[in-house]
């Protein structure tokens, strides 16, 4: 296939386009030279003694201490569902709307409310009781195996 020569790029364009982001790239690296030196003098290597006085900067990790309240939003065609948490270090009964699914993935220990207990209690009682209906079923049935033989 053969292009016209209409079609071509001129190269002097070609060639000034190069140029001028070839001049861009050198300006950048430059940039970031002198930002990299500045950084670089400002950094010092600083040993303690035993019994030194030193200020720290701290910066505390928000963690939920409870889940106060659980409401299921709808948008449009999708459910979402808000947890009110509160927070440790927070003053009084503070407290936050925030995405569940936000605060799973953030990987916290996902508080358990009171509700929560109870249902996994009720659950863990169902189990035991299910396995004492299924043993009650095969002693029935083993009776009733009795009586027809």
């Amino acid at each position: 296939m053969r292009l016209a020569r209409g079609n071509l790029p001129n190269r002097r364009i070609v060639q000034t386009s190069s140029d001028k982001i070839n001049q861009e790239r050198e300006r950048l690296k430059k940039g970031r030279y002198r930002q990299k030196s500045y950084a670089d003098k400002r950094r010092k290597d600083i040993e303690f003694q035993v019994g030194d006085h030193v200020m720290l900067k701290l910066n505390f990790i928000e963690e939920p201490v409870a889940v106060v309240d659980r409401r299921v939003r709808k948008l449009r065609s999708k459910e979402y569902t808000l947890v009110n948490v509160q927070w440790k270090f927070h003053k009084g009964q503070e407290a936050t709307w925030e995405a569940e699914s936000e605060m799973r993935g953030k990987n916290f220990e996902f508080p358990l409310s009171a509700f929560d207990v109870f249902l996994i209690g009720l659950h863990k009682v169902l189990i035991g009781l299910h396995k004492v209906l299924i043993g009650v079923h095969k002693v029935l049935i083993g009776l009733h195996k009795v009586r027809i033989g």
